[in-house]
């Protein structure tokens, strides 16, 4: 981040930091940095924009609030990707739904080719990634989040040891779990095709 004024390098310690001394204007920028990940989290764990906007917000709000709190040394999106994905976890636990699927917003690798490949070959390739979609959905919600951090959000194992507190061995074992039920989901849509 660059400080326009002095021209030169911020660091996120620098602007927590200013927050902590009553720098509104330094939260702000910490906001802007970060609120496009953090609204693509949220956004992903529920599948609905007003719901994700709404977690977003509420994100920042408790960062705001707890920033006293936040270790200097720290990464600050780790910090707040962390009270994120609680959030959602509990609007999730909260609601005991699940989350509807919108074929419009599926972006998987397979939907890319289809307009090189016909209509015919398109409509397959959409229809198989609401399949994916829906498998993921119907994981046990232990294994959908370690899934969606792993594959969606790209997080290392250790990330999201750190981001759910759990050990670096159970993100494996549940990732694996994940991978075997969405094979044998996907398995079986595609032998009775």
């Amino acid at each position: 981040m660059v400080d326009s004024n002095a021209g030169i390098t911020i660091e996120d310690d620098e602007l927590v930091d200013k927050v902590k001394r009553g720098d509104e204007f330094a939260f702000e920028t910490l906001v802007k940095k970060y609120q496009h990940g953090i609204y693509r989290l949220t956004y992903r764990m529920t599948n609905d924009h007003f719901t994700a906007d709404e977690l977003s917000l509420e994100t920042f709000i408790r960062a705001y609030k707890a920033i006293g709190r936040f270790r200097k040394g720290a990464n600050f999106f780790n910090w707040v990707y962390t009270i994120a994905m609680h959030l959602c976890l509990n609007y999730i636990k909260r609601e005991k739904r699940k989350v509807n699927i919108d074929p419009e917003n599926i972006n998987v690798i397979a939907s890319r080719k289809k307009h090189n490949n016909g209509l015919l070959k398109g409509v397959l390739a959409k229809e198989m990634n609401v399949k994916i979609m829906e498998s993921i959905q119907n994981l046990p919600e232990k294994l959908r989040v370690v899934f969606l951090l792993r594959v969606d959000e790209d997080l290392s194992y250790d990330e999201i040891s750190k981001t759910l507190r759990i050990p670096t061995g159970t993100v494996m074992s549940r990732l694996n779990r994940a991978r075997e039920r969405l094979k044998e989901s996907i398995g079986k849509y595609i032998m009775s095709k």
